[in-house]
């Protein structure tokens, strides 16, 4: 808290105005160790300078290797980066200044003009394109950026050793100094894919052997996350367990949070709870070791429409890819719009497969209950559904159904195969029918089942 010793730290006067407001609001904070990263004195003020000096370091290491190559001309390849911004500007800045190839840059359409101009003046070669459309690979961003015979600085393989580099060096300077508070600075890029999750907060103990991860929370207006658990590494030996709280005032506005591209669901306040665990660190994630349960709760929402939009489904909610079959089967209850009440269930994830026998949607038109198998890896479906109509809840309808209410004695109605002198009590349970869902998330195959058979 000592103004004398904090210019002494060399950090910079935003950096000191920032510890001192951490300081006096943290009171907790006397007589521990706080490690703070002060990114903003390295050459271009960001922690994208790291970045950028592995892959000069790469570079160097190629010019190294052709030298020493008898007969061999040196011949390097130009790469091309996915950026908003930043890191486009790091690496170009050194690249640069050592001579070596521009980078090609892709952005998105809706960059800057200001932006895109600067990045020129810097020499950068810069490509705009609609980044929202979909997620391309090495060879797509390379077409993109007209360098074929070059190197994909954003995915490719190649790189994969400087990625873990500049990543880790910040994780060992950490570790080394076992603080008790990290204020350290994140953003987009490879580790959140570019998504707007909101305030970070992030409070870790550290024990023998095990890193407990008390508290870890997004938070933004109508959407908050809040997790906790531990990555254990025993006899070399990791293991992580996360319990996660997904909490939003709306389904959309869950899914847009996290960059996914699919819901056509209206409104719907949503609780998702995940208790995961997978036989790895944290960062070597994989679906295909996933254990553990999810827990969803959907409240109050309506399909906006019975075209199942672009993009994949929300894998879990395989009700979604519903609405249109049912529209043909039920015309005058699942039409376009319909609504439900409720979306819940529970399913068991084994080794990145997610069984249920509950997921269930309660609407005013009628009911439809799942149990089955998604796959979280291959992205399929083989499931069942049960779809209980409610026409003994519509009059009106039932009149269409059987003629007029009130019908008079000896009047024979033939429905469903069956012959009834007045609209049945149990006619939801004569109308319900079952649908077996198979195949992949975004175009899966619904057949009707012919339970006479």
């Amino acid at each position: 808290k000592d103004d004398i010793k904090l210019q002494r730290t060399g950090f910079s006067k935003n950096t000191c105005n920032i510890l001192k407001k951490v300081f006096n609001h943290y009171e907790q904070l006397d007589n521990t160790t706080v490690w703070y990263k002060d990114e903003s004195i390295n050459p271009n003020g960001t922690h994208k300078d790291r970045m950028a000096w592995e892959i000069y370091l790469w570079y160097d290491n190629e010019i190294k290797k052709q030298i020493n190559t008898p007969g061999q001309k040196i011949s390097l390849r130009s790469l091309s980066l996915i950026s908003s911004g930043s890191a486009a500007y790091s690496v170009q800045k050194l690249l640069k200044d050592r001579g070596l190839p521009s980078l090609r840059v892709l952005m998105d359409k809706n960059t800057s003009p200001r932006l895109v101009e600067f990045l020129e003046k810097n020499e950068c070669k810069v490509y705009l394109d609609d980044l929202d459309k979909k997620e391309y690979s090495s060879d797509e961003i390379l077409e993109k950026t007209e360098n074929k015979n070059g190197l994909d600085l954003t995915y490719s393989p190649e790189f994969n050793l400087s990625r873990e580099v500049y990543y880790d060096w910040l994780s060992y300077e950490v570790l080394n100094q076992n603080p008790n508070w990290v204020f350290i600075p994140f953003g987009t890029g490879d580790l959140y894919k570019n998504n707007e999750l909101g305030h970070l907060i992030l409070k870790t103990t550290n024990l023998e052997n095990v890193i407990n991860i008390d508290k870890l929370s997004f938070k933004k207006p109508g959407v908050n996350i809040n997790a906790n658990g531990f990555w254990s590494s025993i006899d070399e030996i990791d293991k992580s367990e996360l319990y996660v709280k997904l909490d939003s005032d709306s389904i959309m506005k869950m899914f847009d949070t996290l960059n996914y591209a699919a819901t056509n669901i209206k409104d719907a306040k949503t609780l998702l709870e995940f208790n995961i665990n997978w036989d790895d660190s944290p960062l070597n994630f994989a679906m295909e070791n996933l254990n553990g349960q999810i827990n969803m709760d959907i409240e109050k929402g309506q399909f906006l429409d019975i075209e199942q939009k672009a993009g994949k489904l929300f894998g879990l909610l395989s009700i979604q890819a519903l609405p249109r079959r049912l529209s043909l089967d039920f015309a005058d209850l699942f039409n376009e719009g319909f609504a439900f009440d409720t979306i819940k269930g529970n399913f068991n994830l084994e080794r990145g497969q997610a069984y249920t026998n509950n997921l269930q949607m309660i609407g005013p038109s009628g009911d439809i209950m799942i149990s089955g198998r998604t796959g979280l890896v291959a992205e399929d479906y083989d499931q069942i559904a049960t779809v209980i109509p409610k026409v003994s809840d519509s009059l009106p309808l039932a009149s269409a159904l059987f003629g007029p209410v009130g019908v008079g004695v000896g009047a024979v109605l033939f429905f469903a195969g069956e012959l009834f002198e007045s609209i049945p009590e149990n006619i939801d349970k004569i109308l319900t029918q079952q649908y077996s869902i198979k195949g992949s998330w975004e175009n899966p195959d619904i057949e009707k089942i012919n339970t006479n058979e």
